[in-house]
């Protein structure tokens, strides 16, 4: 998509990187939200409850594009403040629900 689409909307002496983005998304009503967890905000530098998202981007300066995203808990299942579910592992449900309680790495 970068190379196909958006390298030509931009000119060549422009620098053109990929971000990744490991910000704090807050959640309000997490009492029936599953795996929503106590998350460390390094900005205000506190816990807060809600999930950290991992964003990749593509930037060349002035504009960004969102390429994949996904939402991180807290693999600690101290932390772990909303519900949690038993699923059948075999289904992308259950995929992403493992992948939530990952590394983000």
């Amino acid at each position: 998509i970068v190379n196909g689409h958006l390298k030509d909307l931009t000119s060549d002496q422009r620098a053109d990187c990929f971000v990744f983005d490991d910000s704090l998304y807050s959640r309000t009503g997490y009492k029936k939200t599953e795996l929503t967890a106590k998350v460390f905000d390094h900005v205000s530098m506190t816990y807060k409850k809600g999930f950290r998202m991992m964003t990749m981007g593509w930037t060349d300066g002035s504009s960004f594009v969102p390429i994949a995203s996904s939402l991180l808990s807290s693999k600690n299942d101290q932390n772990v403040i909303g519900t949690t579910k038993k699923i059948d592992k075999r289904t992308i449900a259950a995929k992403r629900r493992i992948m939530a309680q990952s590394k983000g790495t």
